[in-house]
C-alpha cells in the first residue's frame, strides 16, 4: 500500500558503506508503500541522476552523508553548495543522514541549508520523521535531537566562513602545510586559524590538534 503521506517519487541515496545505502533504500521504499530509491555511488553521480530526475520533473529527495568510499567531507559541501539555488527553490528536498559529531563541523553542515540533518545514530523514525516535515518546510533546516544536543556544547560561540574551512579540511588529516596551499593562505595564516579555533575551544594547541587527529 502506497503512503499517502510520502510527496516523494524519487529518492537519490548516497552512502559511503554499500549496505547502510541498501538498508536506506528499502527502508524507503517501505515507507513510500512502492520502489522509488536509487542509489548512487559518488557524488558526479548523484549529480548527474538529479539532473536526470529534475528534468523528468519528478519530485526528487536525496539522502546523503556527504562523504563516499572516495570522496571527502569539502566534497559533499561543495556539492550543497552548488545545488544550493534548487534547494531554495524547492526543485528538490535534501536530507543529510551524518556521522559527524564535531559541533563545529555540523555548523559547516547547517550554513549550507539543507532541508534537515540526522546523526546516523538515532532511531530510524527520526529519519523518517524528519522526511515528513520535508514536504512543506521553507527556508528551514530541521535538526534532529540528536543534531540539537551536539550543537548546545558550542552554543555562543561562532567560528568565521575560513575558520570553519580549515576544520573541514582537518578531516582529511593534513598537515598546516598542506591545509595552507589547499586553501590559498601563507602557512601562518593556517596557523592562526588553529590558534583561534583552539582559544574559542578555551585549550592549548595539543590538546587541540589530539582533537584534529579524531576527527
Amino acid at each position: 500500500m502506497q503512503s499517502l503521506f510520502f510527496p516523494f517519487n524519487r529518492v537519490l541515496v548516497m552512502d559511503s558503506v554499500y549496505f547502510s545505502a541498501v538498508g536506506l533504500c528499502t527502508l524507503v521504499d517501505n515507507y513510500a508503500g512502492r520502489s522509488v530509491s536509487f542509489r548512487v555511488p559518488t557524488f558526479s553521480a548523484l549529480k548527474t541522476q538529479l539532473n536526470i530526475s529534475v528534468a523528468a520533473e519528478e519530485r526528487v529527495l536525496v539522502i546523503t552523508e556527504l562523504v563516499s568510499g572516495s570522496e571527502p567531507l569539502c566534497e559533499g559541501l561543495r556539492f550543497l553548495d552548488n545545488i544550493k539555488v534548487g534547494v531554495q527553490a524547492s526543485h528538490y528536498k535534501v536530507v543529510v543522514c551524518t556521522a559527524l559529531s564535531d559541533p563545529f563541523l555540523l555548523s559547516a553542515v547547517i550554513g549550507r541549508e539543507p532541508n534537515a540533518i540526522v546523526h546516523r545514530d538515532e532511531p530510524l523514525n527520526v529519519l523518517i520523521r524528519l522526511i515528513k516535515l520535508t514536504k512543506n518546510n521553507q527556508g528551514v533546516t530541521n535538526l534532529s535531537p540528536l543534531i540539537l544536543e551536539k550543537l548546545e556544547k558550542i552554543r555562543g560561540i561562532r567560528l568565521t566562513q575560513r575558520e570553519l574551512e580549515w576544520l573541514v579540511i582537518q578531516t582529511e588529516k593534513m598537515g598546516l602545510a598542506e591545509t595552507a596551499r589547499r586553501m590559498g593562505i601563507h602557512y601562518k595564516t593556517a596557523a592562526t586559524y588553529r590558534k583561534k579555533i583552539s582559544k574559542h575551544l578555551k585549550i592549548n594547541i595539543r590538546e587541540m590538534d589530539s582533537i584534529l587527529a579524531k576527527l
